[in-house]
């Protein structure tokens, strides 16, 4: 019988709800990001299947126009924004970077999870508003949803970018890379 502990790695290292809501480990952030984004998938997915549901007759007896419209819309929104714009840089940079360059971790971890924060945020307003407002087209470039979003998208991409210049576990200078 042994008595080894195991290795404590990201997963194990402290257990909790908190501890995910308030990490900083990189490795922890892209799995917020994948849960958020395979949540987003499915709800995009389900918006897919009441659209397909919608089209099965060619009376259209599920929905309203106006309703089909919001969903078809939603569809749209979810799927692009939430879904498959944030799915590779989010998840995948968030996890696979840091470990590709030899750093320990991101150079602003707490910007990056507040972009998983804003990033949540954006998708629950875009979906409510979509969902209340209605409407269809473009006109979500108007709302705070638009916004939520590009502020994510740069505060991820500012701590990548700088996470890049700045974290070189040998002390290299960005100058100074061999190829």
């Amino acid at each position: 019988m042994s008595d080894r502990t195991p290795a404590t790695h990201y997963l194990n290292v402290s257990y909790g709800i908190r501890s995910w809501l308030f990490t900083r480990d990189h490795k922890r952030i892209a799995l917020l990001y994948l849960a958020s984004v395979t949540l987003m998938f499915l709800v995009g997915g389900s918006f897919a299947a009441m659209v397909r549901l919608e089209l099965l007759t060619p009376a259209g007896d599920l929905f309203q126009a106006d309703t089909y419209n919001k969903i078809f819309t939603l569809h749209g929104i979810v799927m692009v924004f939430f879904f498959l714009i944030p799915g590779i840089p989010a998840v995948l940079g968030n996890f696979l970077v840091p470990m590709m360059i030899g750093a320990k971790d991101l150079a602003f971890p707490r910007l990056n999870l507040l972009s998983w924060y804003l990033f949540n945020l954006g998708a629950l307003f875009a979906v409510q508003h979509r969902h209340r407002r209605g409407g269809h087209g473009l006109d979500l470039l108007h709302s705070l949803q638009h916004h939520l979003d590009h502020h994510q998208h740069r505060a991820g991409g500012v701590g990548n970018l700088r996470h890049g210049i700045l974290v070189h576990p040998d002390g290299s200078q960005l100058h100074r890379h061999h190829p």
